[in-house]
């Protein structure tokens, strides 16, 4: 079944995957050996032949019209999960029960080339903070001048900057995410004001875990003097057990919160307002909605 990484957009013809199953008897040829009857993404994929004699899958229209948006603008891999419904056939024309198949197809940014200048060579971006730097100086610099390059070491400082490291997925996945959203509404005059509201974010987010990190202690260590009072185990274990409750929902909100708190960076935008430009630059952005 599918396993590749998709970086490309599909032209319909390629497979992307084939089927296989066991059979006392040897499967039967391409285009007798599989047939897709239903499954809830049925209207996205068609056979092809995959191997010789064997039946895999070629996206349609309709999944290459998902695909498309996805990979223009995709900064870290994502995956999708995909259902068919398949019949099996051998050799003698014996057909199997209607299966139910599901796979995962991955897709991921398209890798960009080196790029070299005659005082600095930009690596070829294959972590997720490259990716997004490039992606970021792209976008401020499309024709990719020297103001591309300024721009691109300017994002890779970004993590160190609001005190995370380079690799740092959560921060990572925090900042792609939030470039994504407002991408239409960054510029060059007010890019600056988008990394403050980054680290803000960055930093409420990490109050608010050591927060519930402390309240989950607290939790703990109450739950430990109330078991050096019980006298029986089972006592003990139960008070362990709400404890461990406790601290897992307690990770849970806070991780909610991170999420939530990417709503708020056209607010940290608004509140960057250290310098007439940026107001500007916030106002206009503010009439364009």
């Amino acid at each position: 079944m599918p396993s590749q990484t998709i970086s490309t957009a599909l032209n319909g013809t390629e497979a992307l995957g084939y089927f296989t199953a066991n059979s006392p008897n040897a499967l039967a040829s391409y285009p007798n050996d599989f047939d897709i009857i239903g499954g809830k993404d049925a209207d996205l994929f068609d056979r092809t032949e995959a191997l010789p004699g064997r039946t895999g899958l070629r996206a349609t229209a309709a999944l290459m019209s998902q695909v498309t948006p996805i990979l223009a603008h995709l900064l870290i891999p994502q995956s999708r999960p995909y259902s068919l419904i398949v019949v099996a056939r051998d050799q003698f024309g014996n057909r199997s029960k209607p299966t139910a198949v599901t796979f995962t197809l991955e897709f991921g940014p398209p890798e960009a080339p080196a790029i070299t200048t005659s005082n600095s060579q930009t690596p070829t971006p294959t972590t997720s903070l490259q990716r997004i730097a490039n992606a970021i100086a792209a976008y401020l610099d499309p024709s990719r001048g020297d103001s591309y390059f300024s721009a691109y070491r300017r994002a890779s400082r970004v993590p160190s900057q609001c005190g995370a490291t380079d690799d740092d997925q959560s921060f990572l996945t925090g900042y792609g995410a939030a470039f994504d959203r407002f991408r239409k509404r960054i510029s060059a005059s007010n890019i600056e004001a988008f990394y403050s509201g980054v680290c803000a974010a960055w930093k409420q987010t990490l109050e608010q875990e050591e927060a519930a990190r402390q309240q989950a202690e607290s939790a703990r260590d109450n739950a430990i003097a109330q078991n050096m009072e019980a006298s029986a185990a089972f006592e003990v274990e139960k008070a362990g057990t709400n404890v461990i409750k406790y601290a897992t929902l307690t990770v849970v909100g806070v991780a909610l919160s991170a999420f939530l708190i990417l709503s708020l960076f056209l607010a940290f935008l608004a509140m960057e307002n250290h310098s007439k430009a940026i107001r500007e630059a916030v106002q206009v952005l503010a009439e364009r909605k």
